[in-house]
């Protein structure tokens, strides 16, 4: 490259800046037309300032001379419509449903028509504020809850990255903080009360005739034309099981087949997935452990088998099933999703519990009970297998009840003393 003049370097150094003791110079350069508000920037690394300004003029004449309008920036839409395959690659089906949902639902409708570069900090912050009052459709006396706000806030911001990342966009027109909603994360976890009549619910067999007797539809009955030989002039229609039927007993003994599972996902912590597709060479008998890659971030866990849990195991293993899951249907196949949930449904209703309780909540039960009886949080987030420990701290409600149980049993006086002096 030939050498830079030194009236040529003065001229040439509008945008940059040279640190010696690191050797790295910082340059940008606007978009002709622009009227200052397109730029490039770059980070060059050099041995000395001369060197780092002719990279700089060489990087400076590839972009001084195109057009600001060399390319006309797309909307949003235009571009989750073009990108919206690459924008999801990699996540799984739901989630990808649910960025759709927010996109369409609530994103689109806002900015769907502005370019991308339009969508600035002030302009997102004014819609959070709208998004904290929007009612919901379905109950006009409920607004958004602050995770659904910060969650479309999060899906714009990965769309606009995209955008930065696929040189759609020079930089991001995000650049100032954007006021995220606090969340107080609910306290949904079974107390000791509750979890026992969650697990007893299972071998409630006249609860759940109850049940049946509550759900199952009862029938239409109808005349028939001709008297029917079997059935005769009248004729049920549409009718359910019939409680204490030997169908009933049959959906009673489906149901009882699940319990093992929910007794994994509160003695284990796992989740959903990785509990429903757990395979018998996870699982050490001698050891006392299972060891297993999560499904979510292809992480491995190594979790202690209690003595409950044990059980629940050698139970599953004493089935005339021949397969490598753990938690399997009557033939030996992976149990489903959906029959998983509806046990999981029939088991609250029978068990009283009315309050919000998700299948995902047995997953913080089992990390409330650990952090309650001492265990620090550090080992609650390995176990859990969290990626970043602030998730974790969820649950420093319950460190705080275990130090203060601590700080009592540490006051209360030996026995043999009486009361306070």
């Amino acid at each position: 490259m030939t050498a830079v003049s030194r009236g040529s370097r003065r001229r040439e150094a509008v945008g940059f800046s040279w640190d010696a003791k690191r050797g790295i110079a910082r340059c940008n350069v606007y978009f002709k037309g622009g009227q200052g508000k397109t730029r490039k920037r770059v980070t060059i690394r050099a041995s000395s300032r001369d060197e780092a300004l002719e990279q700089w003029v060489a990087f400076r004449k590839k972009w001084r001379h195109t057009s600001a309008d060399r390319r006309q920036t797309p909307t949003l839409r235009v571009f989750v419509d073009t990108y919206f395959t690459e924008i999801t690659a990699g996540l799984k089906p739901a989630t990808a449903r649910d960025y759709l949902y927010t996109l369409h639902g609530r994103l689109l409708p806002e900015f769907g028509d502005m370019k991308l570069d339009e969508i600035t900090s002030g302009r997102v912050n004014l819609f959070v504020k709208r998004l904290q009052q929007a009612r919901l459709k379905r109950d006009p006396a409920r607004t958004l809850s602050p995770s659904t706000v910060n969650s479309t806030i999060d899906v714009l911001k990965l769309v606009i990255s995209k955008a930065v990342r696929w040189d759609v966009l020079d930089e991001s027109p995000i650049r100032k903080p954007i006021d995220h909603v606090k969340v107080t994360p609910p306290t949904l976890e079974l107390s000791t009360v509750e979890r026992k009549a969650f697990l007893a619910a299972f071998d409630d067999e006249e609860g759940f005739q109850s049940y049946l007797e509550r759900h199952m539809p009862r029938g239409n009955v109808r005349e028939l034309r001709r008297k029917d030989d079997r059935f005769g002039a009248r004729r049920k229609h549409g009718a359910g099981i019939r409680p204490r039927s030997s169908a009933a007993k049959a959906y009673y003994a489906r149901f009882r087949w699940m319990k093992p599972y929910f007794v994994a996902l509160l003695e284990l912590g796992l989740r959903r997935e990785d509990a429903r597709l757990l395979r018998w060479r996870e699982v050490d008998f001698e050891a006392g452990l299972v060891h297993l890659v999560t499904r979510k971030r292809d992480v491995e866990v190594v979790l202690p088998i209690s003595k409950c849990c044990r059980d629940t195991l050698l139970e599953c293993r004493r089935r005339a099933v021949l397969s490598e899951f753990v938690f399997t249907t009557e033939t030996g196949q992976p149990v489903g999703d959906a029959r998983l949930r509806r046990a999981f449904g029939i088991a609250k209703e029978i068990a009283g519990i009315t309050r919000r309780f998700r299948i995902h909540d047995c997953r913080h039960t089992y990390a409330s009970q650990l952090v309650s009886r001492g265990v620090s949080l550090s080992i609650v987030a390995s176990l859990l297998a969290h990626a970043d420990q602030r998730t974790t701290m969820r649950y420093a409600r319950a460190e705080k009840l275990a130090a203060a149980e601590i700080a009592r049993a540490a006051l209360d006086p030996p026995l043999g003393n009486q009361g306070c002096r």
